[in-house]
């Protein structure tokens, strides 16, 4: 009888054992969606400030006449696949297929790379637009 006593003593330990992983994985799944989708949330947050940021500093110089610049410190987060600069918007392209884009009533050219991180970006009032261009002055 005690053999089977404890045979069966190790099956249900090894059931509530089995149901403890199965739902602590189940935690850690549903946890992880979770970050990644704030994740995501952030980066498309740093991709809008970094357009707003241009796009307010275009129309700064825009008001200031031909020659004037200035120099603005972005951050590029690590989903941006591309950045596309139009007539009146910027746009960044997201890993996830969707996009930010921040429109400006000045005419914009120019390019920035999609590089991740951190670096200033030259914005300089060229008389009937305003280049937006990665570097020094």
């Amino acid at each position: 009888m005690r053999i089977e006593a404890n045979g069966q003593a190790t099956v249900e330990a090894l059931i509530v054992l089995s149901l403890s992983i199965f739902v602590l994985g189940v935690i850690v799944f549903a946890n992880e969606e979770r970050y990644f989708g704030i994740q995501r949330g952030i980066e498309e947050i740093q991709a809008g400030a970094a357009g707003e940021k241009i796009t307010n500093a275009a129309e700064f110089m825009y008001s200031q006449g031909a020659g004037s610049q200035m120099r603005v410190y972005i951050t590029i987060p690590a989903s941006v696949r591309g950045i596309n600069i139009g007539e009146h918007y910027i746009e960044f392209i997201l890993g996830n297929g969707s996009s930010v884009i921040r429109t400006t009533s000045v005419p914009l050219g120019g390019h920035i790379s999609c590089t991740p991180g951190s670096r200033f970006v030259n914005v300089i009032n060229e008389g009937g637009y305003v280049a937006i261009k990665e570097g020094e002055t």
